[in-house]
């Protein structure tokens, strides 16, 4: 018997081997570790535009807060920490900032903060990413007639550090708004004077000389002339020409001022202080060389109380002109006698001085202290005279303003005079920004009527008031200033009443506004 063996064959295999695993975890691995950084690449992607869209939105949310404001509201009281960017470094400042300022929460619109004055910087926290605001209020060109307006957030994120910003402009709605060149003031010390204080009167009219004279700073020009160097081509009304004079002496130093040639006006937009400017014509005709060229030059004036034809009160104003100057100041002065034709009524005025700059149209005013008495040169002391005599006055004090110095409520005042009837005049002269304003008191309501003049008894009471409404406009510096009270009789010429034109001022009464 024959044996025989058989080799068995190999069984199939039931699994991967060890290096088969390994090269398999490896390929895995290296494949998880690319999608996870394509994965956290999406995710910073994603959560990036997430925070660039949120500070867009801050961004916006902040310059809409800005836009909400006035023209005149419109600025800041401190400027964003760093350096400003460029053509934003010109901040507009407020004149009457809050102190402290919790007093007056400034306004920023990602806490919904309530108040009057704009926060320039802030943070704001969204989907616990904190952004930096900073905002800036900048004047965009040197006639300072535009506000810029910009806004620019910052942030840390995964991606690193960013930044968005959003700008608009504002224009200024009206002349009155534009600040432009410094305002004319007048100085301070010595401030505008009459004299003398006590003047002898001839039937109404001057038994000597009155003397107005006032101190103001250097942005103020005299009348000046020169001729034109050169022909001006025919030209078209609102065309900019050439014009070439032979001096420049006299003329202001900055753009803006009319000049007459040949009876024609033209504004100077380019080259002032210069021998060659540009201007812009109004009419159309050539002007030859040799032309008369001239500038009227900023009035600095007067004005007083008189008496008209009628026997009607009436507002009168005497031009000063430039005399002299110091290093300081320009000198302005200007006399009156008896051949001006001026008929003053008897008693006391304040005289209130005036400056218009012809450049820009801006003015300011300043009332003189003391009273000037007008009295008859028979009766100096106006002894005999019925006088309007203020009896009581009251002004509240103090009085609130906003930032930009605009009431923030009505200011009523209310003024008891004597030896004044229905049909005369009493008034109340105060200080704003924009200069001195005079309003007209009527009869307080709430008393029993002024008597009119053909019943009216000396030292009878009348009662006026009279209310400068927060609607008005006015703006007001911050601090203590006076209010003058004044009444001027009608004139009827009848000896039997109380009436012969005399005027009267109270004692200035002391307002603080704040």
């Amino acid at each position: 018997m024959t044996l025989r063996f058989r080799r068995d064959e190999a069984a199939p295999e039931a699994g991967f081997t060890l290096i088969e695993v390994v090269v398999a975890l490896s390929v895995m691995a290296v494949v998880a570790v690319a999608l996870a950084g394509v994965l956290e690449s999406g995710l910073r992607a994603l959560a990036a535009s997430k925070a660039r869209s949120q500070g867009n939105e801050i961004a916006t949310q902040g310059i809409e807060d800005l836009q909400r404001f006035s023209f005149n509201n419109l600025g800041l009281c401190a400027a964003p920490t760093g350096t400003a960017p460029t053509g934003l470094d010109n901040t507009v400042f407020l004149s009457n900032c809050p102190t402290p300022p919790a007093a007056v929460p400034y306004v920023e619109p990602c806490s919904g903060a309530t108040g009057t004055v704009p926060d320039e910087e802030y943070a704001c926290v969204r989907n616990n990413v904190t952004y930096t605001v900073k905002r800036y209020v900048a004047w965009s060109d040197s006639a300072q007639t535009t506000k810029r307006l910009a806004v620019f957030v910052e942030w840390d994120d995964l991606t690193g550090r960013h930044q968005v910003s959003q700008q608009s402009s504002l224009r200024a709605p009206d002349q009155a708004a534009i600040t432009g060149l410094a305002p004319p003031a007048f100085a301070a010390t010595p401030a505008p004077t009459v004299s003398p204080s006590n003047v002898s009167l001839n039937g109404g009219v001057l038994g000597s000389s009155l003397t107005f004279q006032a101190y103001t700073n250097k942005n103020l020009n005299g009348a000046a002339a020169t001729t034109l160097a050169n022909a001006v081509p025919t030209h078209q009304p609102n065309q900019n020409v050439n014009v070439q004079v032979s001096s420049a002496a006299g003329f202001p130093t900055y753009n803006g001022f009319p000049v007459t040639i040949n009876g024609e006006t033209f504004k100077v937009v380019a080259g002032a202080g210069s021998t060659t400017w540009t201007a812009t014509a109004s009419g159309t005709t050539a002007i030859s060389s040799g032309a008369a060229v001239s500038f009227a030059g900023d009035r600095v004036f007067a004005m007083f109380r008189t008496i008209g034809a009628n026997g009607s009160p009436q507002a009168s104003t005497v031009t000063l002109s430039l005399t002299s100057e110091t290093a300081t100041a320009l000198y302005w002065s200007a006399t009156v006698s008896a051949a001006d034709g001026f008929v003053f009524g008897n008693g006391s005025q304040y005289v209130t001085f005036g400056i218009l700059r012809a450049a820009d149209g801006k003015s300011t005013s300043a009332v003189a202290t003391p009273a000037v008495q007008f009295c008859p040169s028979e009766d100096p002391t106006c002894a005999d005279i019925s006088m309007p005599r203020f009896v009581g006055i009251t002004a509240p004090s103090p009085v609130s303003i906003g930032t930009s110095g605009s009431l923030a409520n009505d200011v009523t005042v209310r003024a008891t005079t004597k030896n004044v009837t229905s049909a005369d005049t009493v008034t109340l002269t105060f200080l704003t920004q924009a200069g001195s304003v005079t309003i007209n008191l009527s009869a307080d309501p709430d008393t029993a009527p002024c008597a009119p003049p053909a019943t009216a008894v000396a030292e009878d009471d009348c009662f006026w008031v009279g209310t400068i409404t927060r609607d008005s406009g006015y703006r007001f510096p911050s601090g203590d200033q006076f209010f003058y009270f004044g009444a001027q009789q009608v004139s009827d010429g009848d000896p039997a009443t109380i009436d012969d034109g005399s005027t009267g001022a109270a004692p200035p009464v002391q307002v603080r506004f704040q």
